[in-house]
């Protein structure tokens, strides 16, 4: 058909793509939309932390090597809302333009196909996210923004398993991780 009847609608923003690694996984790499001039997030990931890797990763920081609660291949879905933007620009000048930082909150359910259990699962955490250095470059329609992030999260493990106090599985887990984005569009 005619290209000139549709259009994306308004408020969506942008496409990006991120890849991050450590946290609940070894790995991730997503897609995402965002929206709302840039404030809102939605991405769709895929990462893995399989047995093999978890030894692997064990070995190389000489820890023991245990069982993993959860991992495998890990499909999620990650909602972020910025809460505070930071423009270098208001305290160095339009120099400065380029470079920002932002702190968002957000939320991941994530589907995990390898648990103790024997049975996948989905699990949720609760995010923080500091988006810095976060630099935009004007005049270039694509890749026109890049950034780094550091990401907590706490998740949220719910388990039947009766134990003795002493010896009860954790069922809140914090985790970090470090990432990479770069908008498409």
């Amino acid at each position: 058909g005619d290209k000139s009847s549709y259009e994306v609608p308004s408020f969506i923003q942008g496409l990006y793509v991120d890849f991050h690694f450590w946290g609940a996984t070894l790995f991730d790499v997503g897609a995402g939309l965002t929206f709302f001039d840039d404030n809102v997030k939605l991405q769709f990931q895929w990462g893995q932390f399989t047995q093999a890797q978890r030894d692997t990763v064990s070995s190389l920081l000489n820890q023991e090597q245990s069982d993993m609660r959860y991992g495998g291949n890990v499909m999620g879905i990650k909602l972020l809302a910025n809460i505070s933007s930071i423009p270098f620009s208001y305290f160095f000048g339009h120099d400065w333009d380029w470079l920002s930082a932002s702190i968002a909150v957000g939320a991941n359910f994530s589907y995990f196909t390898e648990t103790n259990s024997g049975v996948p699962q989905v699990l949720s955490s609760g995010i923080l996210q500091i988006e810095f250095p976060k630099a935009k470059f004007n005049g270039v329609k694509m890749f026109s923004t890049v950034s780094g992030y550091t990401e907590g999260s706490l998740w949220f493990i719910p388990t039947d398993i009766q134990t003795d106090a002493a010896n009860a599985p954790k069922k809140i887990v914090p985790q970090i991780s470090v990432g990479l984005r770069a908008n498409v569009f």
